[in-house]
Order: structure tokens, then C-alpha cells, then sequence
């Protein structure tokens, strides 16, 4: 459970490997939490909402069954309580915290998990909508750190966390907000889950649970079947858990989930079976890991756009990643590099495909970059606005070398996507420590993917906070993206 309590801490900001989840007939199958499935059934697309709402980065993992409260389908996530409104035809989020004080447990609230009481009502007399909004959006200026809690969510702020119903309070070792699905809390002292400065949040969905709103036969866990047991389907199971784990990375850098391209697969799955019956072969060295010769067994295409183009994909342009040791441990390497992170979680990078080899533990995965116009507010960052936990440093062992000639071990990096079909000029690139001090950085470019990087040169400082500053003419429009992240221990 990720709801903050004296035991345990909060979920870290950058989504791991999990292979306790698998998909079921029209949905998926989660244990991590005990054993829930969420799925699209009589007429209650929950499944298909999951991961239009951005998925276990977004909502976390469920933490209930489905069930009736006031007449409507609901389930529990970690995050947030689903409920299924027919006459919408989607899933609002109950305001649970709201839900407590009606049940009277704001005492229980404010002892156990040390959360404020809401305001009374006289806070919004006489306020329109709209300055009922601003007015408990002004709530967060008083904390600076809890405002980018606030902010840095996956998806809509005020849709993921609800309206602030309290000020900032000191509740004693932290300063807390309480909102209307989110409890978010700076620490003023080193805790077993938190370092002095750091801000966790309290999961509304959890505390819910806890707080005995959700009945306890609901919360008994689900069995399904095993994966090793379970009727062979289309996609094998190791491409389902490796496009979640590259959704939920997506997630975290703000851009909409890739969709697994059976064309794809096909021809990452035939460059895969090239390299084993070539392994060996000099060719395959370096960058050659790419190519194939023409004439050796399994050559399906001299570069990955052939090979694409042979298994029929016709919808982007491809590029291509490449490493060892298995897909779910290559795609966390990936996501710590430059030239191998932006393939993944490129906004226009709609389409992928994968495979490994069982014997040698070489993989591919294969990318299909495309033109489609975007909703997604851009450009994509990574690590994301508000993340915690950031890396300080990085080896910058990858190759192509984004950073040629600096000394290692340089700062983690930071990317920077536009969709591929916008013009970008690039202007001013900036990278401020907490003092606000510039950071002296490298920041090369992928001109063609519209993206671009930010290097520090040397590590960064522990358990701080940075302010990266992006500005550029995008389309013929001025635009300054500006942005903060914290460090881990």
C-alpha cells in the first residue's frame, strides 16, 4: 500500500519492472496489492478508464473488488476511488476525504494521519465558481514544495488530487494539505520515509480503506488464473508486462501510451533470431548490433527501416533500441541514457514493438515514430515537474556518446521532447541549483525527433531541488517551459 503510514513509504517517482500482473480476458490482473482485477464487464469499462486515466502512475494499483455505494459501480485504487457514471459515459473520482468528514472522521484524521480539518463554509460565501477555484488554488502559495506536489501529478491536477480543502498547516514534524482526494505532506524532520524537506502524499483511495469507508468483504482479494496457466493468447505475456512498464514511464514524462504494433514485434522478432544464428560474427559489434548482412541466416533487411518495411509497418519512421539481459531489465537502462531514453517516451513515438532471445538475452525494440497531431501539452519532459527521488548521477555509458570528451561521472539527464511535426527553434537552455545557481550543463540535440537534452557535468547535490529552464519558438511562438525536480540520497 502507498498511503502514507508510520511504516511504510511512499512509492518511489520512477516506475519499476513488476511481474506480478498479467493480462485476463478483458482486463488485467493485478497482485501486487493482494489480488485485483480490473476489467470491462457488464457494461463498466473500468479497465479501458485504468488506462485512459494514465494507468498505476496515475491511479496506482487497485485495492478493492467492484461494488454498489449510492447506486453506482465503484472500485478502489491506491490513488483514487472509481466511480461509473452511465449518463457520462466515464469514471469520475470520488472526493473521499470529503466522504469522511460527512462520516465523521476527521478526528480519526487529524490523530491517526495527521490531517487537518477542512475550512467551513464561510470560506467560499459569496465566491463564484470560478473564485471558488482560484481562491482554494491560492491555498498552495504558502508551500512552494506542496504546490509542485500539487501540480506535478499525472494528468489534470484538479481532476487527479481534487480542490485543496485546507490551508498548509504545521501538524507538528510537517506541514499538510488536505485536498478533496490527496493529502500532501513536507516533512520538517528525517523520517523512516521521508528526509527533512521531502514531500509524500496520502493516498485517498488507501486511507479510505483504512478509514473503513469501503466494507471489508469488498476488500478481500480476487484469485485469478496464473499467467503460467492461462490459455495461450496473441501477445505473449513478456510483451504485455514490457509495454506497461514503457506506458507507465510514459506516464511519468506526461505523453499518451504507445500502442504494441504486431508488425513491429515481427521484425524486432527477426532481427533477434539473426543475431542468435550470426552470434559471433564481428559485424554484430558496436552499432552493427542493428544491421544484418544480406545473404547470412534469417536476413529479413540490412538496417531496422528495412526490416520494418519486410514485416509491413508503413505508418512512421522507425528507430530502434538494442541491449541484453532481458526487455524489462533493458528498458529501465534505457530510461537512465539519452539516446535510448527518447525512443521510449517521444510523445510521436505512438507505435512499438519487442523481443528477446531465451538463450543469449538479446532483445530489440523497435519504434515507430509518427506525423499524428497531438493533444498532449508539449514538450515532454523527463524526469517530469515535482518528481523526487531523481538519480544524481549518470555514467554516461551509452552509444552513441551524447556527451564526447566530458570526464564521467557527469549529472543524471534531463530530455526534452516536441512532437516531430512542429518547428523548433531552440533558445535559451538553462539548468539553476537550489540556490538558484547555474549548473554548467551540455545540451545536445536530436534535431530530427525535435528533442533535445540536458547534461550536467558533474553530479548533482543530494536530496536538492533543480530548476530547468527551456525556451525556444515552437511554430513561430514563443514558449518557456520551466520546471523543477529533487534528487535522491
Amino acid at each position: 500500500m502507498i498511503a502514507l503510514t508510520l511504516a511504510i513509504p511512499p512509492a518511489p517517482w520512477i516506475p519499476k519492472a513488476q511481474a506480478a500482473d498479467w493480462s485476463i480476458p478483458g482486463g488485467h490482473y493485478f497482485s501486487q496489492t493482494g489480488g485485483y482485477a480490473v476489467v470491462n464487464t457488464d457494461g463498466v469499462p473500468f479497465w479501458n478508464e485504468y488506462q485512459r486515466l494514465g494507468g498505476i502512475q496515475a491511479v496506482g494499483y487497485p485495492i478493492s473488488q467492484r461494488f454498489y455505494w449510492d447506486g453506482f459501480v465503484v472500485q478502489a485504487m491506491q490513488r483514487v476511488v472509481f466511480q461509473w457514471r452511465p449518463e457520462a459515459g466515464q469514471v469520475y473520482f470520488l472526493n473521499v476525504f470529503d466522504l469522511m468528514s460527512q462520516a465523521g472522521k476527521d478526528e480519526w484524521l487529524e490523530v491517526v494521519r495527521q490531517t487537518p480539518r477542512p475550512l467551513d463554509d464561510s470560506f467560499d460565501a459569496g465566491k463564484s465558481w470560478d473564485q471558488l477555484v482560484q481562491g482554494r488554488l491560492a491555498l498552495l502559495n504558502a508551500n512552494p514544495a506542496i504546490r509542485n506536489a500539487y501540480y506535478g501529478v499525472v494528468g489534470d491536477p484538479v481532476v487527479m488530487n481534487g480542490l485543496p480543502t485546507s490551508p498548509v498547516v504545521d501538524m507538528g514534524n510537517n506541514y499538510t494539505l488536505r485536498a478533496q482526494r490527496v493529502v500532501i505532506q513536507q516533512w520538517k524532520e528525517n523520517v523512516p520515509w521521508a528526509a527533512a524537506g521531502q514531500v509524500t502524499v496520502a493516498l485517498g483511495g488507501s486511507i479510505a480503506a483504512e478509514a473503513g469507508l469501503i466494507p471489508v468483504n469488498i476488500l478481500k482479494p480476487e484469485t485469478a488464473t496464473s499467467p503460467a496457466s492461462a490459455s495461450p493468447v496473441s501477445v505473449p505475456q513478456i510483451s504485455n508486462q514490457a509495454m506497461d512498464i514503457i506506458n507507465a514511464y510514459r506516464a511519468a514524462a506526461g505523453v499518451q501510451p504507445a500502442n504494441l504494433s504486431q508488425q513491429l514485434t515481427q521484425a524486432a522478432g527477426n532481427h533477434v533470431a539473426y543475431y542468435d544464428a550470426n552470434r559471433g560474427d564481428s559485424s554484430l559489434a558496436g552499432m552493427g548490433l542493428h544491421s544484418e548482412t544480406s545473404g547470412r541466416p534469417g536476413f529479413t533487411g540490412a538496417s531496422f527501416a528495412d526490416r520494418a518495411r519486410a514485416a509491413g509497418y508503413s505508418s512512421g519512421t522507425v528507430t530502434e533500441n538494442a541491449g541484453f539481459g532481458g526487455l524489462a531489465r533493458a528498458i529501465e537502462w534505457n530510461m537512465n541514457t539519452v539516446n535510448h531514453r527518447l525512443p521510449l517516451i517521444h510523445p510521436s513515438a505512438l507505435d512499438m514493438g519487442y523481443a528477446e532471445s531465451p538463450s543469449s538475452g538479446f532483445n530489440i525494440i523497435d519504434v515507430g515514430v509518427r506525423r499524428d497531431k497531438l493533444s498532449t501539452p508539449l514538450p515532454s519532459v523527463y524526469p517530469g515537474d515535482g518528481a523526487y527521488g531523481v538519480p544524481t548521477s549518470w555514467d554516461g555509458g551509452e552509444s552513441p556518446d551524447p556527451a564526447p570528451g566530458l570526464p564521467r561521472p557527469l549529472g543524471y539527464p534531463i530530455t526534452v521532447a516536441f512532437a516531430v511535426y512542429q518547428k523548433v527553434e531552440w533558445g535559451n537552455i538553462e539548468l539553476l541549483g537550489p540556490s538558484g545557481e547555474p549548473v554548467v550543463i551540455s545540451t545536445p540535440r536530436k534535431d530530427w525527433m525535435r528533442a533535445g537534452a540536458i547534461i550536467p557535468h558533474s553530479p548533482l547535490a543530494p536530496n536538492s531541488t533543480y530548476t530547468a529552464i527551456v525556451e525556444a519558438t515552437v511554430d513561430g511562438k514563443p514558449l518557456k517551459k520551466e520546471w523543477r525536480f529533487t534528487t535522491g540520497g
